[in-house]
C-alpha cells in the first residue's frame, strides 16, 4: 500500500514537472522569436517618423505650388498694368493737348510784403527808380484818380499807406487795353491789385514813376 502511494506521489510529481516545463517553454526568453515590449516601441516610434516623414514632404510640395502660383500671378498683373500704360501712352498721344498758361514772372511782389515793408518799397522806387526799371510789379491798395484840368487826362494811381495810416505812396498805372473811364474803372478808395512793367516817364520837366501794361483785379 505504501509502494502505491509512493509511486502515485512520484507520477504526480512528475506530471507538475513537465507541466512546468511546459509553460517556461511557452513564456518565451530574450532570444526568442516572441516580440518583447521594447520592440513593440521602437516600431511605433519608427511608423510615427515615416508619418512625419510623410507630411513633411506634402507642406514643402504645398509652399512651392503657392509659390509658383504666386509668381505667375504677378508676372501676369505686371504684364497687364504695361499694357494699360502702353495703351494711355497711345491715348495721349492723339488726345488733344490743354494750353498751358504761363502767369508772368514778378520780379517785385508787393502784396508778400507788412505794410511797413511795402511802404518802404514804393519809396524806394520813387527816389531811385533806375533800379526798378523794366522789373515787373505786383502791388495792392486803393484806388485813386488825379483829373488834369487843363488837358482832361486821367491819371489812375494805386496808394499804399503806411502802417500809421499817417503816410501814404502811389504809383501810377496804365491799364493793357482799351478802358474807359468811369465805366471800367472801380470806385475811389476801392481795394485794387495791380501788375505791370515799372518804367518813368517825363513831363513837364518832372520824372514820374508809373507801371505800363497793367492788368488790374
Amino acid at each position: 500500500m505504501k509502494r502505491k502511494i509512493t509511486i502515485l506521489i512520484s507520477l504526480v510529481m512528475i506530471m507538475m514537472s513537465l507541466s512546468a516545463c511546459g509553460k517556461a517553454a511557452d513564456s518565451g526568453s530574450r532570444g526568442s522569436g516572441t516580440k518583447g515590449v521594447n520592440d513593440v516601441l521602437e516600431e511605433g516610434a519608427a511608423k510615427e517618423e515615416e508619418k512625419n516623414s510623410e507630411t513633411t514632404q506634402e507642406e514643402v510640395t504645398t509652399e512651392k505650388e503657392t509659390e509658383v502660383t504666386t509668381e505667375a500671378t504677378t508676372e501676369m498683373t505686371t504684364e497687364e498694368e504695361t499694357t494699360e500704360v502702353a495703351d494711355a501712352s497711345e491715348d495721349g498721344e492723339n488726345a488733344p493737348k490743354e494750353a498751358t498758361v504761363v502767369p508772368p514772372e514778378i520780379d517785385v511782389d508787393l502784396t508778400k510784403l507788412s505794410s511797413t515793408m511795402v511802404y518802404s518799397e514804393v519809396y524806394n522806387m520813387m527816389v531811385d527808380p533806375d533800379s526798378y526799371l523794366g522789373k515787373t510789379i505786383k502791388m495792392s491798395g486803393a484806388f485813386a484818380v488825379y483829373t488834369d484840368q487843363e488837358s482832361g487826362k486821367n491819371y489812375f494811381a494805386c496808394i499804399i499807406q503806411d502802417a500809421t495810416a499817417c503816410c501814404a505812396q502811389g504809383i501810377e498805372f496804365t491799364l493793357d487795353g482799351d478802358y474807359s473811364y468811369p465805366a471800367d474803372y472801380p470806385a475811389v478808395n476801392d481795394e485794387i491789385t495791380v501788375t505791370g512793367t515799372f518804367a518813368t516817364y517825363e513831363e513837364d520837366g518832372y520824372i514820374y514813376s508809373t507801371l505800363l501794361n497793367a492788368k488790374m483785379d
